[in-house]
């Protein structure tokens, strides 16, 4: 049995979640702010457009997710963050917080599940981790973030395969 438990997100959450995301070293005061805002909306306003929770070891937050559905599409989902506090890495955290949002997704009948990340060396984890958890890379867009910096899109698909990108003459 896991030594975490997984808990809805709550605005109590708040201030540990930016302090992991500032031990991290990963990220500018910038991304720091817009992560805390989507885990403030998911925690005043829960299971409405986010969906946050987080992996808590006693009562400290040892990491958290935040998804939800992408407007617009059929039942695609998007994994907006994801994060584990550097001294819980590489204890199975992170794939406890994916595995839990996946049975949600599921279970709501999704379809896909996207994100978004770097590049950069610094990302270079995070890659692994979604090659690990299931993801496959299915677009790069060069030099989106900064020049160097290209934007890697993963997916994972529920149903057990990904389509392959086709596109009407007509389109």
């Amino acid at each position: 049995m896991s030594r975490f438990s997984i808990c809805v997100l709550l605005p109590s959450d708040l201030a540990p979640i930016r302090q992991l995301l500032t031990d991290l070293h990963n990220f500018v005061e910038r991304e720091i702010a817009a992560a805390v805002e989507v885990c403030e909306e998911a925690a005043r306003h829960p299971f409405q457009e986010y969906y946050g929770y987080c992996a808590k070891e006693d009562d400290r937050v040892v990491g958290f997710i935040v998804f939800g559905v992408i407007p617009m599409t059929e039942r695609c989902w998007d994994l907006y963050w994801l994060a584990v506090a550097p001294a819980f890495a590489r204890q199975g955290v992170g794939q406890r917080l994916a595995g839990y949002m996946e049975k949600i997704i599921v279970e709501a009948q999704g379809r896909q599940i996207h994100v978004d990340t770097s590049s950069l060396p610094a990302y270079l984890p995070a890659c692994r981790f979604y090659d690990k958890v299931g993801f496959a890379l299915r677009a790069r867009l060069a030099d989106f973030y900064r020049v160097g910096a290209d934007k890697l899109i993963y997916v994972k698909d529920l149903n057990g395969q990904l389509p392959s990108c086709h596109f009407n003459e007509a389109d």
